[in-house]
């Protein structure tokens, strides 16, 4: 919401970089001689400015904090687009998440395993739906909060200081097919994985590396909180909780049916449009119990983009940015070089009276803008080699020193002194030199 004080703030700014920029020329207008400023007919031949120099450093500077944004400004834009292009190991299409909590409702272990199993078979007949099944966290669902169990590996030895925590999941049957998630080795949870058959567990690819660099992990045994879970299957490594995370992370992934958890998501692939299939799973868990509400009725493509708006808010914020500050270099460059040439003015027409063609003119003028953007290529090449060191924790997929997004900030740039010298050149050609030479 707009805030009072920010615009008073940005009012105030504003006005006081007006007052500072105009004291200057001010003072400098003050100095002026009257004898000499008639005697001199209101402008020199070659021009009457003796800080044209000035002027032009100047602009180079201000086109170099340009070029800066840019090149930050497209590294940014390079990583949030290749973390968006990431494969992310699980399917976000056409599926949607609804969450529930037992434990408000005072459900015991026993009657919340009972409800959990019961609502599972009726969305499972359901003619809306094609796959459902439940876990504790979607994937890309939440920061891993609360969920990190200690866990003990027969014939493991830790390394001294290693902490034996694994992040850790319930999820019901066919949770990996239906999400999916790639198997890579063995078999996932079963309807037949009951409290009453032995415990087993799925554990990721780098957990498995980790722990079972033998590749024998299949078969072999984990214990978390003193209980002791076989493993019967890997999955492969996939985006859990943030898409540009390139770290292995160690999975490890328990049935619901066997570790109970009275908070849990719902995840189903629905036939039918979102609003008719949010009704059938609201009438198929009020025939359970009607005391239990449905909580962020969300799909999984909307859940995960609150990952990827951490990636792409700093590059849309730094493009708006970046197109704001070429617009005020392109207007202060323009600004410039339009008085230059109104300064220059009889120089011109000169020029072409004495047989200069009006082209070589044209190329006058956008000649001089030429050495505007030498210093504005330069400065800004060197402050983008400290302005980039900054960003680099936030890049991915890209190189601080990325080539394509400094060619690509440095024809922008070029584009801009273009443009901007385009309009004054081709008036600073048009200048008729009778007309002109008259006014003398």
């Amino acid at each position: 919401h707009s805030d009072a004080r920010i615009l008073l703030f940005v009012a105030a700014v504003a006005v006081t970089v007006t007052l500072a920029c105009g004291i200057f020329p001010m003072r400098q207008s003050l100095r002026i001689s009257q004898n000499e400023a008639l005697h001199e007919g209101g402008a020199a031949v070659a021009g009457g400015s003796r800080n044209k120099l000035g002027r032009r450093i100047l602009l180079g500077l201000q086109l170099g904090i340009c070029f800066v944004v840019l090149v930050c400004c497209g590294l940014l834009t390079r990583t949030a687009l290749n973390i968006v292009h990431r494969a992310t190991g699980f399917d976000r299409a056409n599926c949607l998440t609804v969450e529930l909590d037992l434990a408000r409702s005072g459900y015991t272990a026993e009657h919340g395993l009972a409800f959990q199993t019961a609502l599972l078979d009726r969305l499972r007949v359901m003619p809306g739906v094609a796959s459902a099944t439940l876990t504790s966290h979607p994937p890309m669902g939440d920061d891993n909060s609360g969920n990190t169990r200690d866990i003990a590996v027969p014939g493991y030895v830790p390394a001294k200081g290693e902490e034996m925590g694994v992040v850790t999941d319930y999820e019901g049957p066919d949770f990996f097919h239906i999400l999916g998630i790639a198997m890579r080795q063995g078999r996932e949870f079963t309807t037949g994985d009951t409290a009453s058959s032995t415990p087993v567990a799925i554990v990721s690819e780098p957990m498995a590396h980790h722990y079972w660099p033998k590749g024998d992990a299949v078969g072999r045994s984990v214990l978390v909180n003193g209980r002791s879970y076989r493993i019967v299957g890997i999955v492969g490594d996939f985006a859990y909780s943030n898409p540009a995370n390139t770290d292995p992370e160690s999975l490890l992934f328990l049935p619901l049916t066997q570790s109970y958890s009275s908070s849990f998501f719902v995840a189903l692939r629905p036939r039918v449009s979102l609003a008719d299939i949010t009704a059938q799973l609201r009438q198929a868990v009020a025939g359970l119990d009607r005391s239990i509400p449905l909580e962020n009725v969300r799909t999984l493509q909307a859940v995960t983009a609150e990952r990827y708006q951490l990636s792409r808010i700093p590059a849309e914020l730094l493009s708006v940015y970046g197109i704001s500050r070429v617009l005020v270099a392109m207007l202060g460059l323009y600004a410039v070089m339009a008085y230059s040439v109104i300064e220059r003015h009889r120089e011109f027409a000169l020029r072409i009276a004495l047989g200069s063609t009006r082209a070589a003119v044209f190329r006058l003028v956008l000649s001089g803008s030429a050495w505007t953007a030498v210093v504005g290529l330069v400065t800004g090449a060197f402050g983008s080699i400290a302005a980039v060191g900054l960003l680099r924790s936030m890049l991915f997929g890209v190189t601080p020193f990325d080539p394509a997004s400094y060619c690509a900030a440095a024809v922008l740039l070029l584009l801009t002194v273009f443009l901007s010298g385009l309009s004054p050149a081709r008036r600073a050609a048009s200048v008729q030199p009778m007309q002109a030479l008259r006014t003398e």
